[in-house]
């Protein structure tokens, strides 16, 4: 408990119940997609991940499943997809060096 007009414990300094000061939070680590790319300029949301990842694969199974394309098309659709995104982020580097 504080007392009006005495200043709180020191941060650095355990609290009154000798419980240590909660340690500040680790830096959060970028997502796989963009790191296994590693992409510096385009930085895709949670659902653009989704779509490029998993929905790629899931276009190849079911084409692949069809009987519309081989069965290669599960391995080269997601990497042919995952090679455009590389691309455009080499691309977004080579038109705002700035950032």
């Amino acid at each position: 408990m504080r007392l009006p007009g005495r200043p709180g414990p020191p941060h650095d300094l355990p609290d009154a119940d000798g419980a240590a000061p909660p340690a500040p939070p680790p830096p959060a680590k970028k997502p796989l997609y963009p790191r296994l790319l590693r992409l510096q300029h385009v930085h895709p949301s949670a659902w653009q991940r989704a779509v490029l990842g998993e929905g790629a694969l899931g276009a190849g199974v079911l084409l692949a499943m069809a009987d519309l394309a081989s069965a290669w098309t599960i391995a080269v659709l997601p990497l042919a997809v995952a090679a455009v995104v590389k691309a455009h982020d080499l691309l977004q580097g080579l038109l705002d060096p700035q950032r």
